[in-house]
């Protein structure tokens, strides 16, 4: 009886801490479920808030979502620039809070009408019209009459010495064999300037024959470009005699001056190659390297024929030291009305064929330090200033000169814009014609050209990317209304071309714009950025060439423009807004917002 009465007992005890166990888990399991109910409510309050600010919706401090009976309050904090939302999700006291961190997208500020580079801007004809200010690191040069509103800036800068390697710890043979004809030393210049000067180390052995000749060409696919259209931004030659050593001498210094300069354009891969006519076993050159990876920036090659495309690496650079320069820059006039300036001119000198309503600020005038013979034009009669510009301008010699600006765009945020387009749909390259219709729902990326032409209409509604060439002719390429005020960007990697009456056209608010973006950079023929016949008013674009040049011509009028050169010819015309200043690329109706932070707090 009582080890049946102690059976019993433990069989309660083993089932009482079963059933404890078991209620114990039913409760964890509750309170876990309402933790994940707790966590999506809150979610989805913060999911509501995003699209609410992302969309351009009107929001409050605290926006309130029920969902299921139970309900959760975003907090929303900040400013046009970004937002700090946080959610609390509470379902039977199990609470869970989630923070957001919200800040604006890419954007930039566009101060000037028109931003020119280190080859300077090129205007021709009364019709070509700059209305607002420029800002050019290079040569204005003006004939027949056109004109600035705004004020007129020319930069300039000293004579750098940019890029070297000057350590030197092996060597290689040049012109001893067929497999090193040719050698070649990339580098990417820090700044935008010609090329004036490259100083290499070698030594001859025994009696080279022949001269060397040398030239810069920019990268393609890692290795100097030899496509059709290449543009050297340099070029020497060195004969046998010029080498003033060797072996077993010590290797010494050869500079080899380049003539037939165009500039390097900063953040740019370029490569100096020296081109061998002939080899030979026993005469030829040994060119001073160093292996120990310190100078980032390039690397060293050989070649059997260096057209032909293929180069060997020798895990080591040369020993070079390569003199970039910048020129003292100047505004000038072909001829009595070279250019009008309705503002005031900054420039290092300021040709007399420079009519200004301003003041002028300058070092020299056509080459001579005097403060006399300025072309202010100051007759209140001839209406070429209007009031109150028609008083006396006033000469300020000696006046600072101006520095270079650099492009609104940098190269991280161009690469940004690269990433953010090529995130959505991938395509074949695609024409459009005769009136055909497409949208683009998302970002797009374009393996290839695209062609919109004889009324067809593009609608975007998020940035795209063209790998190829970028052509619009009697066609529409518009942006979506949910754009809103934001801007998008059509990014071309190599020509945009655009032509009779093609609209580029925001979404219908004042302050969006279709920004063309080309990466293409100056050669010899073709612009980066072409556009002519463009006279809708509601065409809103921005042209871009960060590493190339533009020219606008015949009847437009587009609204910024940004260039390494720039040329405006007969009735082009620049109209600077005011929402320049701050312009923000959405990529869409959401693309504006970037999330930067998303967790859970508590």
């Amino acid at each position: 009886m009582i080890s049946m009465l102690f059976f019993m007992a433990v069989s309660l005890a083993i089932i009482f801490g079963i059933a404890v166990a078991a209620l114990r888990e039913t409760r964890i399991a509750h309170t876990n479920h309402d933790a994940r109910r707790s966590y999506y409510l809150a979610e989805a309050a913060i999911e509501d808030a995003l699209y609410r600010v992302q969309a351009s919706k009107p929001f409050d401090a605290n926006e309130t979502i029920t969902i299921g009976g139970f309900s959760s309050t975003v907090a929303i904090t900040g400013d046009g620039d970004g937002y700090t939302l946080e959610a609390e999700g509470d379902i039977d006291s199990a609470i869970r809070r989630i923070s957001v961190i919200l800040e604006n997208g890419i954007g930039a500020s566009f101060t000037y009408g028109a931003h020119v580079g280190w080859l300077g801007m090129d205007l021709n004809n009364s019709g070509a019209r700059i209305v607002g200010s420029v800002y050019s690191n290079g040569l204005i040069h003006g004939e027949n009459g056109p004109r600035f509103t705004g004020d007129a800036w020319v930069a300039s800068n000293a004579d750098p010495s940019d890029q070297k390697q000057l350590g030197q710890s092996s060597s290689t043979d040049f012109r001893r064999a067929s497999a090193n004809m040719d050698f070649a030393q990339s580098f990417v210049p820090s700044l935008t300037a010609y090329p004036k000067e490259l100083r290499i180390w070698l030594r001859k052995v025994g009696s080279p024959s022949n001269n060397v000749s040398v030239k810069i060409r920019e990268d393609s696919g890692q290795k100097p470009y030899v496509g059709s259209g290449a543009l050297e931004f340099g070029n020497g030659s060195f004969s046998p005699n010029d080498v003033g050593c060797a072996a077993p001498a010590d290797f010494c210094q050869l500079t080899i001056a380049l003539s037939n300069i165009n500039p390097l354009i900063e953040g740019t891969k370029y490569w100096f190659v020296l081109d061998g006519s002939a080899f030979n076993a026993s005469n030829y050159f040994e060119i001073a390297l160093h292996t120990d990876g310190s100078y980032s920036d390039g690397t060293a090659m050989l070649s059997g024929d260096w057209q032909s495309g293929t180069w060997a690496g020798l895990s080591a650079d040369a020993k070079f030291d390569l003199h970039l320069e910048i020129d003292q820059n100047r505004i000038e006039g072909e001829n009595n009305n070279g250019i009008i300036v309705e503002g005031d001119v900054h420039a290092y000198e300021i040709d007399q064929n420079v009519k200004i309503c301003g003041n002028g600020y300058y070092t020299l005038i056509e080459g001579t330090p005097t403060t006399g013979s300025l072309g202010f034009l100051n007759d209140p009669d001839s209406n070429t200033c209007a009031p109150p510009l028609d008083t006396d301008g006033t000469p300020f010699p000696s006046s600072p000169t101006p520095e270079p600006v650099d492009l609104p765009l940098t190269l991280e945020t161009i690469g940004a814009l690269v990433e953010r387009a090529d995130s959505g749909d991938i395509i074949p390259g695609l024409t459009l014609q005769n009136g055909q219709t497409r949208t683009f729902d998302r970002e797009t990326k374009i393996e290839g050209d695209l062609r919109v032409e004889s009324n067809a209409v593009l609608t975007l509604n998020g940035d795209i990317h063209i790998t190829g060439q970028f052509t619009c002719d009697s066609g529409t390429v518009r942006l979506d209304p949910a754009f809103d005020s934001g801007s998008g960007v059509i990014i071309v990697d190599d020509r945009a071309v655009i032509n009779n009456q093609c609209d580029l056209i925001g979404s219908g608010h004042q302050d969006s714009y279709v920004m063309i973006l080309s990466r293409a950079p100056v050669r010899e023929s073709g612009n980066a950025i072409h556009l002519r016949n463009l006279s809708n008013a509601l065409t809103k674009v921005i042209a871009y060439a960060h590493f190339g040049d533009v020219l606008l011509e015949n009847n437009l009028t587009i609204h910024q423009v940004t260039g390494v050169q720039i040329r405006l010819q007969n009735s082009a015309e620049v109209v600077y807004e005011s929402g320049l200043a701050n312009v923000s690329f959405t990529s869409g109706p959401t693309g504006g917002w970037v999330v930067q932070q998303w967790r859970e707090i508590e």
